[in-house]
């Protein structure tokens, strides 16, 4: 998913052990100096992991230095709780810098830390810190199992900070799949709780948090509201990374006003920031946003021109914004590059930008640049789904060979420890250069799996306005052509020629009829809308109400329907689902055999299912037919022995609703011998 605005996702969510708000300066330069003079113990370990933590949004790197000397440090003294806090905030240095890999991995250690020593808060905190490693990377169902689970250990343990911090997970999470309302409803349960608590620092990010959500829903002067709420508390904690992304949305929310000045002076603004921070993903989306707007300021014709000495209009400053927002724009293309990241908006805008200026050759590139890497972009989120589903399945795998190992003595556990890093180890080497083939396969796989599905669908389609271009129109233009004559010359016709016009128009009318029922049954299978409700029926009854049904049909043909009746038979089934199944298939028997032949029904019992058979002595079937019988692409209508006609969708209405039972339809057929369909349906539906 592509972010249009900058969310201040870690000043709310991620947090550091049980440390109150950042400190003031003064604070810091403690520390410090405490840091300095500490002896190698607990406490010293305490006190590196609070500094790194106070550095984590000023200066990145200072961070992961402090929680790595205080990892070295605990555990050299075996001190458990120092290991969970280390690596938890070497976690958050990742995750900030974007190794979401490496920040798992240290997340993950941390928690097995914490539950070793049975520290429940600790655990709750990095759970909710996954969550937004996750959710950073767009894996929205496993940010939420991890906020889930967090939130819950919180309320078990009363701490009403954590819970607000969860609840805003839970807002940003449904803010970015554009669940507004769901997504306020956690801001202000999270509001309440930091007013409550009277954390000004936290307020102040749930305030930019807000602020986002009002203005993706179009409410501007809310969101401006809310933006400068966050930038007065920001500014007062010193939270640069909090004012980069309150300065970069109110210049993106100034914009859409059309107020130029403040939109230009808020970005500028963010883009210092940004700047003095190295803070790259920052500067490509401010210089992208000020080429935007340079952009909308050359086309509004709103904005008053400069004027001459000849008091004409000056169109230069026109060319002077577009010429602006080509050189941000293609700056804000190579940060883009720096860091790896497809922004296929900044070509959406050099297009446009380029179409201004004229220079045709120029925009077309940059709109095959911009479809090209908007078509990467999404054609890549399955694969995502499966690299993450196959990394969540090994992540059990292991810990379930871990939780294996610790049932084992300490001597023993040392040992199968030691043998499965070798092996891992061995693996990794020796797998390495297969695994991206392997994974290419799998989603080339799925890929073609896809395919065929949508050509089947594509298929149902075509044979379905086939069927109504072609099949529907012919009983229909009978009826019409037959009226019509009928019209013109019933005066000079006897009896025995109205009698063959009736005719004509009922055969053509039943035709109509049969084929729009097989039509509708058919579209509703498609959409799920015939429901399937098995009970207890008399099969016998069904089957003589069919036979009575299609009587008359066997009567023109003279054509003998032996049935031998059984006995009461109670199955569970779907009657009007069964009803269609044997009606459709007398009709086929009658329909494809000759003047005075039969057609035989048979039922027996098994000692879990049921076995009808209706067989006919017709014109049979080759190969290649019944291959296709139930295959919409490539099935299509045979004329019956005295040239009755269908669509072919009969047959495949009989296979859908046999499915349906978990049942079984199978075929026998020889050219000019005739045909066999045998049915099995369990006595009873699961």
């Amino acid at each position: 998913m592509l972010n249009t605005i900058k969310i201040p996702l870690l000043l709310l969510i991620i947090s550091f052990c049980s440390l109150s708000s950042l400190a003031k300066q003064g604070y810091i330069d403690s520390l410090e100096s405490v840091v300095k003079i500490s002896p190698n113990d607990t406490s010293r370990v305490i006190l590196l992991n609070k500094l790194a933590f106070e550095y984590h949004k000023k200066d990145t790197k200072r961070c992961l230095n402090l929680a790595t000397e205080a990892l070295e440090v605990s555990t050299k003294i075996r001190y458990k709780k120092g290991q969970a806090l280390s690596f938890g905030n070497i976690g958050l240095y990742h995750a900030i810098t974007g190794s979401y890999e490496k920040s798992l991995y240290n997340y993950e250690q941390a928690i097995k830390h914490y539950r070793e020593i049975d520290n429940k808060s600790g655990v709750g905190k990095i759970l909710g810190n996954i969550g937004v490693v996750y959710q950073m990377q767009t894996d929205y169902n496993s940010a939420l199992d991890y906020f889930l689970q967090a939130l819950k250990i919180e309320e078990s343990i009363g701490s009403k900070k954590e819970k607000a911090k969860l609840f805003g997970n839970l807002g940003n999470l449904y803010e970015q799949q554009d669940e507004y309302t769901t997504s306020l409803n956690y801001y202000q349960k999270s509001l309440s709780i930091f007013q409550e608590l009277n954390d000004n620092q936290q307020i102040g990010c749930v305030y930019g948090n807000i602020g986002l959500v009002h203005k993706n829903r179009g409410e501007y002067k809310k969101a401006l509201e809310y933006f400068n709420r966050a930038l007065t508390i920001d500014s007062l904690f010193e939270n640069k990374l909090g004012l980069s992304d309150n300065w970069a949305n109110l210049g993106s929310t100034y914009s859409k006003l059309k107020e130029y000045d403040r939109a230009l002076e808020s970005y500028q603004n963010a883009l210092d920031l940004d700047e003095k921070m190295k803070n790259i993903s920052g500067v490509a989306f401010d210089l992208a946003g000020l080429s935007k707007l340079y952009l909308l300021m050359s086309k509004d014709n709103s904005i008053p021109l400069l004027v001459t000495e000849n008091n004409l209009p000056n169109l230069s400053n026109r060319s002077q914004y577009l010429k602006a927002a080509l050189e941000l724009g293609k700056k804000a293309e190579i940060c883009y590059f720096e860091i790896g990241e497809s922004n296929y908006l900044i070509y959406q805008t050099l297009e446009e930008i380029y179409t201004q200026m004229g220079d045709y050759k120029s925009a077309l590139k940059y709109k095959e640049l911009f479809w090209s890497n908007k078509t990467a972009v999404f054609s890549t989120e399955k694969a995502k789904e499966f690299a993450r589903f196959e990394e969540r399945e090994q992540k059990l795998e292991n810990k379930n060979k871990i939780a294996m190992l610790e049932s084992e003595s300490a001597q023993n556990y040392i040992i199968l420890v030691s043998i499965s890093i070798i092996t891992i180890l061995l693996f990794v080497l020796g797998v390495h250069f297969f695994y991206q083939l392997k994974q290419k396969k799998k989603i080339n796989l799925k890929l073609e799996q896809l395919n065929a599905e949508l050509k089947i669908v594509n298929d149902s389609k075509d044979k379905f306005f086939s069927i109504l271009a072609h099949d529907l129109i012919n009983p229909i233009g009978g009826i019409a052509s037959a009226l019509r004559i009928f019209k013109r010359d019933r005066e000079s016709m006897n009896e025995n020629d109205v009698s063959e016009y009736v005719s004509t128009l009922v055969k053509a009318s039943f035709a109509a009829s049969n084929l729009l029922n097989n039509l509708l049954e058919w579209s509703r299978i498609q959409k799920s809308q015939i429901p399937f409700t098995p009970e207890s029926h008399n099969l016998n009854s069904l089957i003589l109400s069919n036979i009575q049904l299609i009587q008359n049909l066997a009567k023109a043909k003279d054509i003998s329907i032996n049935y031998l009746r059984p006995k009461e038979i109670m199955v569970s089934f779907d009657e009007y689902m069964m009803n269609s199944v044997i009606g459709n298939l007398l009709s086929n028997a009658i329909k494809f055999t000759n003047e005075k032949g039969t057609v035989e029904i048979n039922v027996n019992e098994y000692s879990e299912f049921i076995k009808i058979s209706i067989e006919d002595n017709g014109v049979g079937m080759t190969d290649k037919q019944m291959n296709n019988l139930f295959d919409i692409a490539s099935h299509g209508s045979t004329p019956g022995t005295k040239k009755e006609k269908g669509t072919g969708l009969g047959l495949i209405l009989c296979k859908e609703f046999i499915d349906a039972h978990n049942g079984e339809i199978n075929i026998e057929s020889f050219k000019n011998q005739g045909t066999k369909f045998t049915i099995k349906i369990p006595f009873t539906q699961n």
